[in-house]
Protein backbone atom coordinates (compact mmCIF):
# COMPACT_ATOMS: atom_id res chain seq x y z
CA UNK A 1 0.00 0.00 0.00
CA UNK A 2 2.83 2.43 1.27
CA UNK A 3 4.59 1.76 -2.31
CA UNK A 4 1.32 1.89 -4.65
CA UNK A 5 0.97 5.15 -2.98
CA UNK A 6 4.28 6.96 -2.88
CA UNK A 7 5.53 5.21 -6.47
CA UNK A 8 3.05 6.51 -9.03
CA UNK A 9 3.73 10.75 -7.76
CA UNK A 10 7.51 9.93 -8.21
CA UNK A 11 6.93 7.88 -11.41
CA UNK A 12 4.71 10.78 -12.61
CA UNK A 13 7.30 13.33 -12.04
CA UNK A 14 9.87 10.89 -13.27
CA UNK A 15 7.89 10.91 -16.52
CA UNK A 16 7.15 14.40 -16.95
CA UNK A 17 11.28 14.87 -16.24
CA UNK A 18 11.94 12.38 -19.21
CA UNK A 19 9.73 13.45 -21.35
CA UNK A 20 11.25 16.94 -21.37
CA UNK A 21 14.98 15.54 -21.94
CA UNK A 22 13.21 13.26 -24.78
CA UNK A 23 11.91 16.30 -26.45
CA UNK A 24 8.26 14.98 -26.06
CA UNK A 25 7.47 18.09 -23.75
CA UNK A 26 9.19 21.52 -24.12
CA UNK A 27 10.09 24.20 -21.36
CA UNK A 28 7.09 26.30 -22.85
CA UNK A 29 4.84 23.49 -22.79
CA UNK A 30 5.66 22.60 -19.27
CA UNK A 31 5.64 26.20 -18.08
CA UNK A 32 1.72 26.41 -19.68
CA UNK A 33 1.07 23.26 -17.74
CA UNK A 34 1.85 24.19 -14.38
CA UNK A 35 0.10 27.68 -15.11
CA UNK A 36 -2.99 25.60 -16.54
CA UNK A 37 -2.98 23.47 -13.51
CA UNK A 38 -2.69 26.38 -11.09
CA UNK A 39 -5.48 28.59 -12.09
CA UNK A 40 -7.97 26.08 -13.61
CA UNK A 41 -7.45 22.33 -12.75
CA UNK A 42 -6.40 22.04 -8.44
CA UNK A 43 -8.80 25.27 -7.81
CA UNK A 44 -11.85 22.90 -9.47
CA UNK A 45 -10.41 20.21 -7.40
CA UNK A 46 -10.63 22.03 -4.71
CA UNK A 47 -13.40 23.67 -5.28
CA UNK A 48 -15.32 20.41 -5.84
CA UNK A 49 -13.76 18.05 -3.42
CA UNK A 50 -14.39 20.54 -0.20
CA UNK A 51 -17.82 21.66 -1.78
CA UNK A 52 -19.05 18.08 -2.11
CA UNK A 53 -17.66 17.18 1.60
CA UNK A 54 -19.78 17.12 5.01
CA UNK A 55 -17.31 19.57 6.84
CA UNK A 56 -16.21 18.22 10.04
CA UNK A 57 -15.10 21.31 11.83
CA UNK A 58 -13.74 19.32 15.47
CA UNK A 59 -11.69 17.03 12.94
CA UNK A 60 -10.31 19.39 10.84
CA UNK A 61 -9.53 22.17 14.04
CA UNK A 62 -7.85 19.11 15.69
CA UNK A 63 -5.64 18.48 12.16
CA UNK A 64 -4.63 22.32 11.60
CA UNK A 65 -3.92 22.93 15.39
CA UNK A 66 -1.50 19.84 15.33
CA UNK A 67 0.01 21.27 11.65
CA UNK A 68 0.35 24.88 12.81
CA UNK A 69 2.06 24.33 16.34
CA UNK A 70 4.92 21.90 14.28
CA UNK A 71 4.90 24.26 11.66
CA UNK A 72 5.58 27.07 14.14
CA UNK A 73 8.30 24.51 15.88
CA UNK A 74 10.16 23.93 12.34
CA UNK A 75 10.68 27.71 11.73
CA UNK A 76 12.16 28.34 14.94
CA UNK A 77 14.07 25.23 14.70
CA UNK A 78 15.13 26.93 11.07
CA UNK A 79 15.56 30.51 12.99
CA UNK A 80 17.95 28.96 15.90
CA UNK A 81 19.78 26.86 13.64
CA UNK A 82 21.23 30.24 11.49
CA UNK A 83 21.71 31.43 14.78
CA UNK A 84 23.79 28.93 15.52
CA UNK A 85 25.82 28.57 12.26
CA UNK A 86 25.60 32.58 11.98
CA UNK A 87 23.90 32.60 8.89
CA UNK A 88 24.44 35.94 7.23
CA UNK A 89 21.56 38.30 7.21
CA UNK A 90 20.79 38.18 4.02
CA UNK A 91 20.65 34.29 3.59
CA UNK A 92 18.41 34.24 6.53
CA UNK A 93 14.58 34.64 5.09
CA UNK A 94 15.84 31.89 2.39
CA UNK A 95 17.00 29.09 4.67
CA UNK A 96 13.90 29.40 6.53
CA UNK A 97 11.49 29.40 3.71
CA UNK A 98 13.63 26.45 2.83
CA UNK A 99 13.05 24.39 6.04
CA UNK A 100 9.08 24.76 6.25
CA UNK A 101 7.58 25.48 2.66
CA UNK A 102 6.38 22.31 1.48
CA UNK A 103 4.86 21.21 -2.10
CA UNK A 104 1.35 20.29 -0.74
CA UNK A 105 -1.09 20.72 -3.65
CA UNK A 106 1.15 18.77 -6.09
CA UNK A 107 2.71 15.83 -4.01
CA UNK A 108 1.10 15.86 -0.57
CA UNK A 109 -2.57 16.13 -2.06
CA UNK A 110 -1.71 12.85 -4.33
CA UNK A 111 -0.14 11.35 -1.78
CA UNK A 112 -2.00 11.17 0.69
CA UNK A 113 -5.41 10.67 -1.58
CA UNK A 114 -3.20 7.42 -3.21
CA UNK A 115 -2.49 6.18 0.35
CA UNK A 116 -6.68 6.19 1.59
CA UNK A 117 -8.33 2.83 0.96
CA UNK A 118 -12.02 2.42 0.30
CA UNK A 119 -12.94 3.01 4.46
CA UNK A 120 -10.85 6.02 4.86
CA UNK A 121 -11.16 8.28 1.44
CA UNK A 122 -13.81 10.24 1.95
CA UNK A 123 -12.16 10.90 5.25
CA UNK A 124 -9.11 11.93 4.41
CA UNK A 125 -10.16 13.37 0.93
CA UNK A 126 -12.15 16.01 2.87
CA UNK A 127 -9.29 16.79 5.23
CA UNK A 128 -6.61 17.07 3.17
CA UNK A 129 -8.94 19.21 0.50
CA UNK A 130 -9.79 21.67 3.44
CA UNK A 131 -6.32 22.06 5.12
CA UNK A 132 -5.26 23.06 2.25
CA UNK A 133 -6.32 25.99 1.95
CA UNK A 134 -4.91 27.64 5.15
CA UNK A 135 -2.17 26.06 5.02
CA UNK A 136 -1.11 27.41 1.67
CA UNK A 137 -2.35 30.62 2.74
CA UNK A 138 -0.11 31.11 6.01
CA UNK A 139 2.57 29.45 3.82
CA UNK A 140 2.22 32.28 1.53
CA UNK A 141 2.03 35.29 4.24
CA UNK A 142 4.89 33.51 5.90
CA UNK A 143 7.04 33.51 2.87
CA UNK A 144 6.69 37.30 2.23
CA UNK A 145 6.94 38.32 6.29
CA UNK A 146 10.75 36.13 6.61
CA UNK A 147 12.03 36.75 3.18
CA UNK A 148 11.16 40.97 3.22
CA UNK A 149 12.06 41.13 7.09
CA UNK A 150 15.26 39.38 6.60
CA UNK A 151 16.22 42.14 3.24
CA UNK A 152 15.81 45.55 5.33
CA UNK A 153 17.04 47.82 1.61
CA UNK A 154 14.00 45.97 -0.08
CA UNK A 155 10.59 48.13 0.25
CA UNK A 156 8.04 45.44 -0.63
CA UNK A 157 4.30 47.20 -1.73
CA UNK A 158 2.06 46.11 1.19
CA UNK A 159 -0.84 46.45 -1.28
CA UNK A 160 1.03 44.10 -3.80
CA UNK A 161 1.40 41.21 -1.22
CA UNK A 162 -2.16 41.58 0.05
CA UNK A 163 -3.32 41.80 -3.62
CA UNK A 164 -1.74 38.22 -4.40
CA UNK A 165 -3.51 36.69 -1.28
CA UNK A 166 -6.35 37.76 -2.01
CA UNK A 167 -5.83 36.56 -5.75
CA UNK A 168 -4.26 33.36 -5.07
CA UNK A 169 -6.18 30.52 -6.78
CA UNK A 170 -5.81 28.29 -4.27
CA UNK A 171 -6.62 30.43 -1.70
CA UNK A 172 -10.11 31.19 -3.37
CA UNK A 173 -11.08 27.78 -4.42
CA UNK A 174 -10.89 26.53 -0.93
CA UNK A 175 -12.62 29.90 0.44
CA UNK A 176 -15.61 29.35 -2.12
CA UNK A 177 -15.68 25.64 -1.40
CA UNK A 178 -16.41 25.92 1.67
CA UNK A 179 -19.58 28.64 0.91
CA UNK A 180 -20.88 25.79 -1.41
CA UNK A 181 -20.05 23.30 1.42
CA UNK A 182 -22.93 25.35 3.80
CA UNK A 183 -24.84 26.46 1.30
CA UNK A 184 -28.12 24.35 0.15
CA UNK A 185 -27.58 24.99 -3.42
CA UNK A 186 -26.90 22.33 -5.84
CA UNK A 187 -24.94 22.69 -9.22
CA UNK A 188 -26.67 22.02 -12.23
CA UNK A 189 -25.64 18.14 -13.65
CA UNK A 190 -23.74 19.84 -16.48
CA UNK A 191 -21.44 22.41 -14.37
CA UNK A 192 -20.95 19.48 -11.87
CA UNK A 193 -19.64 16.87 -14.32
CA UNK A 194 -17.15 19.71 -15.68
CA UNK A 195 -16.03 20.21 -12.68
CA UNK A 196 -15.14 16.28 -11.75
CA UNK A 197 -13.65 16.46 -15.21
CA UNK A 198 -10.83 18.94 -14.94
CA UNK A 199 -10.51 18.01 -11.41
CA UNK A 200 -9.54 14.28 -12.92
CA UNK A 201 -6.94 16.08 -15.04
CA UNK A 202 -5.22 17.91 -12.20
CA UNK A 203 -3.05 15.35 -10.49
CA UNK A 204 -1.61 13.45 -13.24
CA UNK A 205 -0.91 16.98 -15.24
CA UNK A 206 0.64 18.55 -12.18
CA UNK A 207 3.15 15.51 -11.42
CA UNK A 208 4.07 15.85 -15.32
CA UNK A 209 4.44 19.57 -15.59
CA UNK A 210 6.51 19.61 -12.08
CA UNK A 211 8.65 16.58 -13.18
CA UNK A 212 9.60 18.50 -16.48
CA UNK A 213 9.97 21.44 -14.44
CA UNK A 214 12.24 20.03 -11.98
CA UNK A 215 14.62 18.80 -14.96
CA UNK A 216 15.31 22.05 -16.27
CA UNK A 217 15.30 23.78 -12.70
CA UNK A 218 18.20 21.14 -11.18
CA UNK A 219 20.24 21.42 -14.70
CA UNK A 220 20.13 25.10 -14.36
CA UNK A 221 20.90 25.30 -9.99
CA UNK A 222 23.72 22.46 -9.77
CA UNK A 223 25.64 24.11 -12.40
CA UNK A 224 26.07 27.25 -9.88
CA UNK A 225 27.18 25.99 -6.97
CA UNK A 226 26.68 23.41 -4.06
CA UNK A 227 26.07 25.31 -0.20
CA UNK A 228 25.82 21.76 0.61
CA UNK A 229 26.06 22.39 4.84
CA UNK A 230 22.71 24.77 4.53
CA UNK A 231 21.15 22.64 1.46
CA UNK A 232 21.10 19.58 3.37
CA UNK A 233 20.36 21.48 6.64
CA UNK A 234 17.08 22.84 5.21
CA UNK A 235 16.17 19.08 3.81
CA UNK A 236 16.84 17.83 7.21
CA UNK A 237 14.37 19.91 8.84
CA UNK A 238 12.50 20.20 6.10
CA UNK A 239 11.61 16.81 5.40
CA UNK A 240 12.79 14.74 8.49
CA UNK A 241 11.90 17.52 11.42
CA UNK A 242 9.00 18.73 10.79
CA UNK A 243 7.16 15.47 10.22
CA UNK A 244 8.85 13.87 13.42
CA UNK A 245 7.29 17.30 14.87
CA UNK A 246 4.34 17.05 13.04
CA UNK A 247 3.93 12.97 15.09
CA UNK A 248 4.72 14.88 18.44
CA UNK A 249 1.69 17.31 17.86
CA UNK A 250 -0.71 15.05 16.17
CA UNK A 251 -0.44 12.49 19.73
CA UNK A 252 -0.34 15.41 21.76
CA UNK A 253 -4.05 16.31 20.54
CA UNK A 254 -5.36 12.78 20.21
CA UNK A 255 -5.52 12.66 16.20
CA UNK A 256 -6.51 9.31 14.55
CA UNK A 257 -4.43 7.39 11.86
CA UNK A 258 -6.36 8.83 9.21
CA UNK A 259 -5.81 13.05 10.64
CA UNK A 260 -2.22 12.29 11.76
CA UNK A 261 -1.30 11.26 8.38
CA UNK A 262 -3.16 14.16 6.81
CA UNK A 263 -0.36 16.28 9.08
CA UNK A 264 2.49 14.20 8.60
CA UNK A 265 2.24 13.50 5.02
CA UNK A 266 1.74 17.71 4.32
CA UNK A 267 4.75 18.16 6.60
CA UNK A 268 7.12 15.49 5.26
CA UNK A 269 6.62 17.19 1.08
CA UNK A 270 9.81 18.44 -0.14
CA UNK A 271 10.49 22.43 -0.48
CA UNK A 272 7.94 23.69 -3.32
CA UNK A 273 9.85 24.85 -6.42
CA UNK A 274 7.46 27.85 -6.40
CA UNK A 275 9.74 29.19 -3.46
CA UNK A 276 12.84 29.62 -5.90
CA UNK A 277 10.27 31.98 -7.65
CA UNK A 278 9.12 33.82 -4.70
CA UNK A 279 12.73 33.81 -3.31
CA UNK A 280 14.14 35.72 -6.87
CA UNK A 281 11.26 37.89 -6.59
CA UNK A 282 12.24 39.47 -3.23
CA UNK A 283 16.05 39.30 -3.42
CA UNK A 284 16.72 36.08 -1.36
CA UNK A 285 19.23 33.85 -2.23
CA UNK A 286 18.21 31.74 -5.39
CA UNK A 287 21.55 29.89 -5.21
CA UNK A 288 20.83 28.07 -1.34
CA UNK A 289 16.93 28.10 -2.65
CA UNK A 290 17.65 25.96 -5.50
CA UNK A 291 20.35 23.28 -4.30
CA UNK A 292 17.58 23.10 -1.07
CA UNK A 293 14.48 22.02 -3.26
CA UNK A 294 17.16 19.53 -4.74
CA UNK A 295 18.14 17.81 -1.88
CA UNK A 296 15.45 17.90 -0.20
CA UNK A 297 13.09 16.06 -2.77
CA UNK A 298 15.86 13.57 -2.59
CA UNK A 299 15.09 13.27 1.40
CA UNK A 300 11.39 13.03 0.88
CA UNK A 301 11.99 9.17 -0.85
CA UNK A 302 12.55 8.82 2.73
CA UNK A 303 10.52 10.88 4.39
CA UNK A 304 7.01 10.06 2.58
CA UNK A 305 7.04 6.45 2.86
CA UNK A 306 7.99 6.50 5.96
CA UNK A 307 5.23 9.12 7.47
CA UNK A 308 3.13 6.40 5.85
CA UNK A 309 4.05 3.63 7.46
CA UNK A 310 3.99 5.86 11.09
CA UNK A 311 0.15 6.40 10.19
CA UNK A 312 -0.84 2.59 9.16
CA UNK A 313 -3.57 1.94 11.73
CA UNK A 314 -2.10 -0.33 13.65
CA UNK A 315 0.75 1.39 13.68
CA UNK A 316 -0.82 5.02 14.75
CA UNK A 317 -2.86 3.16 17.66
CA UNK A 318 0.24 1.18 19.03
CA UNK A 319 1.83 5.01 19.02
CA UNK A 320 -1.36 6.29 20.97
CA UNK A 321 -1.68 3.34 23.40
CA UNK A 322 2.50 3.73 24.23
CA UNK A 323 1.68 7.70 24.86
CA UNK A 324 -1.18 7.05 27.36
CA UNK A 325 0.77 4.19 29.34
CA UNK A 326 3.67 7.05 29.41
CA UNK A 327 1.40 9.34 30.38
CA UNK A 328 -0.31 7.79 33.23
CA UNK A 329 3.12 6.67 34.72
CA UNK A 330 3.80 10.29 35.00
Amino acid sequence: MIVDAVLPVFLMMALGFLFLRLGLLTAELATALNRLVYYVALPCLLFHKIGTQDLVWSSVGSVLAAFFLALLLTISLAYLTCRWKAVDTTRIGTFVQASYRGNLGFIGLPIILFSSDQSTFNNAESLAAISLAPTAIAFNIIAVFVLTRCRPDQDPSHSRVLSSIATNPLILAGFLGVVAAISPITLPGFLERSLVGLSQMAIPLALLGLGASFAGFSRSSMKQGTLLTDSILCATLKTLISPGLGLLCAVFFGLDAVEARVVMIYLATPTAIASFVMVGHLGGDQQLAATSIVFATLASVVSLPLSLMITQPQSWQAILDWFDGFMAKI
